[in-house]
């Protein structure tokens, strides 16, 4: 059974369901970063305002592995159920329609501008680097991460609001809780993992990210963060743009050729990193003196 024939299966198997029927399932394939396409059912239930998508590589993946449909059927509705209650709650906490119930909430996010030129048509976005700010609302924060939603154009239409206000309200949002920032070392996270501590004299890379880990490469928007960077490294960095999660910074006088940095973000572009958590293929470089990134 192919992926597309197991999600058909599994909505024919939901559509029976008792539970459903005030809901109208749909199988929808959905564009995401770096032109990635998914492949997912849509639960519209009459009278509500949002229809959550479920994605089902994973519950395939259980298939595939042998776990009975019947059990991945009510695994489905089980997580349905939970996801319904906490739309609710959101959707009482946000008027979605005035900005200025909203305009808090709004926050930045890094993209890869080649690879996301299409969608970069119907989203305000502007490019930094070689790479794309776009913006989003971030619905929730918890113990697993963030929950938001891409502002698109029609929203701009919709709150009849410039890219300069969403930017600015961006920077405010995001700059004001700078310290959700994190700058950690390579031998301290050795150290969680294997006991073993190294002093900080000895690190040679970190990575930089968000106290979520969660599409926390925005960091090298704050200036002032990366201005405490270079301080506390009390010297010029190469940053590797590993993710859109993460930033891997190295000492400029520990960094390997130009080549070899560049072939290693790309390598880990090609085996590591999902299609749509790609960042960027240049290493970017900051210079204390000036206090800016580049494109090394």
């Amino acid at each position: 059974m192919t992926y597309q024939e197991f999600v058909e299966n599994v909505k024919e198997k939901l559509a029976v369901r008792g539970e459903l029927k005030n809901v109208t399932l749909s199988v929808e394939s959905r564009m995401k970063n770096n032109g990635f396409e998914r492949t997912g059912i849509i639960f519209a239930e009459k009278g509500k305002e949002a229809s959550p998508l479920f994605y089902m590589e994973e519950s395939f993946q259980k298939y595939v592995n042998g776990e009975c449909l019947d059990v991945i059927i009510e695994d489905i509705i089980t997580t349905w159920k939970q996801v319904q209650v906490e739309m609710e709650k959101k959707i009482l906490s946000y008027d979605l329609e005035h900005y200025n119930s909203i305009k808090n909430s709004i926050q930045y996010r890094l993209i890869n501008y080649e690879k996301n030129k299409d969608m970069l048509n119907n989203v305000p976005h502007r490019k930094y680097l070689n790479l794309a700010v776009v913006y989003v609302l971030n619905l929730s924060e918890n113990d697993y991460g963030m929950e938001t939603m891409l502002i698109t154009n029609k929203h701009m239409t919709l709150w009849n609001v410039s890219l300069d206000e969403i930017e600015n309200q961006a920077r405010n949002s995001v700059f004001n809780s700078a310290e959700q920032f994190q700058m950690i070392g390579l031998n301290q996270l050795i150290e969680g993992l294997v006991g073993i501590k190294e002093p900080e004299e000895y690190e040679t890379m970190y990575v930089l990210t968000n106290m979520y880990r969660n599409y926390g490469a925005n960091v090298i928007l704050c200036q002032d963060f990366m201005e405490k960077v270079a301080e506390r490294l009390n010297c010029d960095f190469y940053a590797i743009p590993s993710s859109v999660h993460v930033i891997i910074l190295i000492k400029w006088n520990d960094a390997p050729s130009k080549e070899e940095m560049n072939e290693m973000l790309n390598e880990v572009n090609r085996s590591q990193v999902p299609e749509d958590e790609i960042l960027g293929d240049k290493v970017f470089y900051y210079s204390r003196k000036e206090k800016r990134l580049s494109i090394w």
